[in-house]
């Protein structure tokens, strides 16, 4: 049984706020934390699971027979508890060049390599659905196959509390299920299961409790936008302004991994200006390998691609050595956005230095996207959520006229993806064309234009 006394936050004015007191979850329940961005989720799923927190949220937390949660020790601590971060591939050590030896690790850390160890990574790896994966290099998998396994690491100890911070947006709606029924299907009875999420999930009514954050200040500015989501409006030709021509092509693409048995493609596209194209699938179908192809992150082994540019010429990739000409005209945001951020400000992030004055069209971009704010501030000190407005906002002001976007909405609160769709519009209205590899339908309205991948081929 978990007893959380009390769960307080540090407000702007100096003082603390009561979020919650008084829950008690007796094994077998469940706890949803929601909150817009910046509220305190991830801080309170690090407190739950006994780990330290960034000090602005601090709570009165026990663990049936054994005390105080953040007065354990470490190792118990560690045996009891488990939280599975936002970024999955930060639940692999890195030691081990394979999945396989990155449960040998989790063992080794709990200095228990006993046949029973080893029977309880066998089920998890079976409930997980990972056989494939297990002499895969963790850092190779897709988003959603690091999120299994990511998972699967924490939860083969059969920890008490299992904490979950926002793990289920990088997922297809498919494997949404199929996580929650193997957690259920390989943990205890007694087991507590801890969610954090930035929008209400459609399994919400299942959750014991719910802890629903509210605001730290209220939002500077809200942008009044008409998104198609909401509306039964229909799309019309008025929504594209400018050339209907070709802007990206892709003929006979392919692609394959040398430690992997995944080969893309071959795979034919082609993209106007004012299109939206979503690559949709369940996780590990190759959209994401596609989208690095036609970013020039990697390099197809066969077929070509060529980009319209500002002179109306086709241009095909550049040569070794000059990939990096190719993001004027076709730039790429990560879904991880730390894999991009690494100046010492937001300024600098946006290509100024810190005494430069913005654009009047950037400084317009950066205050719709409510990043005016924390112009001056360490991108790597920003919520996560905050990172990727960051990262959209290079993207979008980079002038390219070719976008794609890698899960551009995941982690966002209902606003914020409000703001992202309305941008994403613009863009599009101005001639601009956007690719979006998703699982959020909300961006993908009725006028996207949909390919569908399964298994590295197109199948819609």
């Amino acid at each position: 049984m978990l007893k959380i006394n009390s769960i307080e936050r540090l407000e702007p004015d100096g003082d603390w706020s009561q979020l919650t007191s008084g829950i008690t979850l007796p094994g077998g329940s469940s706890l949803g934390v929601v909150g817009d961005c910046d509220t305190g989720k991830t801080d309170i799923g690090l407190l739950l699971s006994g780990l330290r927190a960034s000090g602005r949220i601090r709570a009165d937390i026990h663990l049936q027979n054994e005390g105080r949660l953040n007065d354990l020790r470490d190792l118990k601590r560690s045996r009891l508890t488990a939280f599975v971060p936002t970024d999955p591939y930060q639940c692999f050590s890195g030691m081990k060049e394979t999945l396989r030896g990155e449960f040998h690790v989790g063992m080794q850390i709990l200095g228990d390599v006993s046949r029973y160890a080893q029977e309880k990574v066998r089920k998890v790896v079976h409930a997980f659905e990972l056989e494939e994966f297990l002499d895969r290099d963790p850092f190779t998998l897709s988003g959603g196959e690091a999120v299994r396994a990511g998972v699967a690491l924490a939860a083969w100890k059969q920890p008490v509390v299992m904490v979950l911070d926002q793990t289920f947006e990088a997922l297809h709606k498919s494997w949404m299920r199929r996580l929650r029924s193997a957690l259920q299907e390989y943990l205890p009875p007694s087991a507590i299961i801890i969610e954090t999420h930035s929008r209400v999930p459609s399994w919400s009514a299942d959750w014991s409790h719910e802890i629903r954050l509210r605001p730290i200040r209220e939002t500077e500015m809200r942008v009044q936008v008409v998104d198609p989501c909401c509306t039964t409006a229909t799309s019309s030709a008025a929504d594209y302004v400018g050339d209907v021509s070709t802007v990206l092509e892709a003929d006979g693409l392919e692609f394959r991994y040398d430690r992997a048995p995944f080969s893309l493609g071959p795979i034919n596209l082609v993209v106007r200006t004012g299109e939206q194209w979503a690559l949709v699938g369940p996780n590990g179908a190759g959209k994401t390998t596609l989208a690095k192809c036609l970013a020039c992150i990697i390099r197809p082994v066969s077929g070509n691609i060529r980009v319209r540019d500002r002179y109306g010429k086709f241009q095909s990739l550049p040569a070794h050595g000059w990939e990096h000409l190719w993001a004027n005209r076709v730039r790429y945001a990560f879904q991880n956005p730390d894999e991009q951020l690494f100046r010492p400000t937001v300024r600098s992030e946006l290509g100024l230095t810190s005494t430069t004055a913005l654009s009047s069209k950037l400084l317009a971009l950066a205050t719709r996207l409510g990043l005016t704010a924390v112009l001056d501030s360490s991108p790597m000190s920003l919520a996560r959520p905050m990172k990727r407005l960051v990262t959209l906002c290079i993207a979008l002001g980079s002038g390219a006229p070719v976008l794609i976007l890698d899960e551009p909405t995941a982690l966002l609160d209902s606003n914020q993806a409000a703001l992202v769709r309305a941008e994403l519009r613009r863009f599009r209205r101005d001639g601009g064309a956007v690719i979006v590899i998703t699982h959020d339908e909300t961006i993908i309205g009725r006028d996207s234009r949909r390919l569908e991948m399964r298994s590295g081929q197109r199948v819609g």
